[in-house]
């Protein structure tokens, strides 16, 4: 009988350790309820009695992190945040980002910096890494280390809808308006009826008039930034100039601008090479450039200004069968 008690003692305490995980679960999970109820102290409670049966739990401390997060609480949620990644095992990534956030919103962005690129080490195909560290980038300053950062990002999900928005708003702040109209024209097509969508659309409709002014009925003016004469889409840009011009005179409105100047836009675009790099080269212009043909243009155009035309709204709801095929365009299939 006495060689039988180390069974009896082992079987005992893995009993009570898989009864401890089960019951760990179990509190988890009410906690998570009550989190997404917007319940957030009651959460926290729920997840304290969780930690005095295991402290050291990752998915318990990066939960009440979590919720204490929404509460604000930024300086309490990094201590649990630490407890995770000094694990080193589950909830790890999103420890990472929670924690570089954190640090970003309580006015540490050069911490915040060093936490998304020890992480992106880690995980280096994760798209939300460099999309964070872009967004702290940005806060400081770092407008061109920002923009590498949301390229980084869509090279890892290319339907990440706040990279092509952020990235686009970007690159119309540094002058570079063919690229940011890359960048929102694809933000619409992911995301074509929304309160971004709207501000989306003032802003291209500031790129696509950008420089031309109407001086008198027989003088206009269009003003180039020498700049960027030299870029790789200099030459969409003059055309894009002399397309404003042309309908400046001709004194067009709404819809019809729109529709006007970005087939003139999509229009001058180079054709794909793939001899350059980069999401603009790699994505943007191969989809353009099947887009832009005369079965697609319309249903593409009247898409994303649905936010801005309630012609273009009813014109998508009247042909289903054009929109089934952009989108399988857009697919790929």
């Amino acid at each position: 009988m006495i060689r039988r008690f180390p069974f009896i003692i082992c079987f005992l305490l893995l009993t009570l350790v898989a009864t401890s995980q089960k019951n760990v679960e179990e509190i988890v999970g009410e906690g998570v309820r009550l989190h997404d109820e917007g319940k957030y102290e009651e959460a926290i409670k729920i997840y304290e009695k969780a930690l005095d049966i295991d402290d050291k739990s990752s998915i318990v401390n990066y939960e009440i992190a979590y919720s204490l997060i929404a509460l604000k609480e930024y300086k309490k949620a990094i201590k649990h945040l630490d407890v995770v990644i000094k694990n080193n095992a589950g909830s790890l990534r999103e420890a990472y980002s929670s924690k570089g956030s954190a640090q970003d919103i309580m006015g540490k962005p050069k911490a915040a910096v060093k936490t998304f690129e020890k992480a992106i080490k880690l995980f280096p195909d994760d798209y939300l890494l460099y999309y964070n560290l872009g967004i702290t980038n940005n806060g400081m300053g770092n407008k061109a280390e920002a923009m590498e950062n949301f390229e980084m990002a869509l090279s890892k999900n290319i339907n990440h809808t706040s990279s092509h928005y952020v990235l686009g708003l970007l690159k119309a702040d540094e002058g570079d308006r063919i690229e940011s109209l890359l960048s929102l024209y694809f933000f619409l097509l992911l995301e074509p009826n929304s309160s971004r969508s709207k501000n989306t659309f003032k802003v291209i409709e500031q790129q696509m008039g950008a420089g031309v002014s109407k001086e008198s009925d027989t003088q206009i003016n269009i003003n180039m930034n020498a700049d960027k004469l030299g870029s790789e889409f200099s030459g969409v840009d003059i055309i894009l100039s002399l397309s404003a011009a042309k309908i400046v005179t001709e004194e067009k409105e709404g819809s019809e601008v729109f529709k006007e100047m970005s087939k003139s836009f999509l229009g001058a675009l180079p054709k794909p090479d793939e001899a350059k790099t980069g999401v603009y080269w790699n994505f943007y212009i191969p989809l353009y450039d099947k887009v832009r043909a005369e079965e697609y243009i319309d249903t593409f155009l009247n898409y994303i200004s649905v936010s801005q035309y309630e012609s273009s709204m009813k014109w998508v709801e009247e042909n289903e069968e054009k929109m089934d095929a952009l989108a399988k365009l857009v697919n790929g299939e």
